[in-house]
């Protein structure tokens, strides 16, 4: 697995295209629901609840706050309409064709002080962090959109953690494997390439704040494995919390720092301000 967390016991988004009716069960402090899927009738989301604000894990590559984001080909940021999500790569995955979308929270000591120690490596002045909460989503193995035959071997793997200590907050971004762009719904070609490519970044839902990891939109969305903003290839992480936000690895010593922004807590979940 590389830098990617364990998936271990989760919950998943089912391939079923019929499957959108709610299935509702409560883990510790939240509340995760099924809702409806968006129009290529496949479902799209599962949605984490903490008070009166919900996270939304979706099949496409997002984590959206506010409103669900369904849309499976990514639109350039910023975005409005309180679309505010988090994307580590948005685009048009199809697990009907291959793969497993996971999620969880975790207290699990083990992998709290996995984070511990990515968020130390990459944030020096936070060397005293010690995560006490942590949510992974998983893209494990995910096909495109449009795959058949062969090309449904053709997969990405890649993985979205939020951590925090209760007081500052962390968005981490890994990638194992990735080797398409595009479903075919979105303009790619029938390897997976080619049209409007996948997407990764913040976005703030005002129109106006963003932040996207460079490549998006292109193919060069395909070396995000092959590079970082922590020195550590196949990983980017992000500061998220409101009181001192910015790209890992701006602490360290001669790293040139081009893209801060700054997210806050909405109603005690993670959101967006940048």
């Amino acid at each position: 697995m590389g830098l990617m967390l364990e998936m271990g016991r989760g919950s998943s988004l089912s391939p079923a295209p019929e499957q959108t009716t709610s299935s509702i069960f409560l883990l510790p402090q939240t509340l995760l629901e099924t809702v409806s899927c968006h129009e290529c009738s496949e479902p799209m989301k599962q949605v984490w609840r903490l008070g009166d604000a919900t996270q939304k894990v979706n099949t496409n590559g997002v984590i959206s706050f506010l409103v669900a984001v369904s849309q499976y080909t990514p639109a350039p940021f910023p975005l409005g309409d309180n679309r505010r999500l988090i994307s580590p790569f948005w685009g048009d995955v199809d697990t009907r064709k291959g793969g497993t979308v996971l999620y969880r929270e975790s207290i699990d000591p083990v992998l709290l002080e996995r984070a511990t120690k990515d968020v130390r490596r990459a944030f020096l002045n936070h060397q005293r962090f010690s995560a006490s909460w942590i949510f992974i989503a998983t893209w494990d193995r995910v096909a495109f959109f449009g795959a058949e035959g062969d090309f449904r071997n053709k997969v990405n793997n890649f993985q979205a953690v939020l951590v925090t200590n209760g007081r500052h907050s962390f968005a981490i971004f890994n990638y194992n494997q990735i080797v398409w762009t595009t479903g075919t719904a979105s303009g790619g070609t029938e390897d997976g390439l080619g049209g409007t490519p996948a997407q990764g970044g913040f976005n703030a839902g005002d129109g106006v704040r963003f932040s996207i990891i460079p490549g998006s939109r292109t193919n060069d969305i395909l070396n995000l494995t092959f590079t970082s903003n922590v020195a550590r290839d196949g990983q980017w992480m992000f500061q998220t919390d409101e009181a001192s936000v910015e790209a890992g690895g701006c602490n360290t010593k001669g790293t040139n720092c081009k893209h801060k922004y700054s997210l806050k807590k909405h109603h005690g979940v993670i959101g967006i301000d940048l």
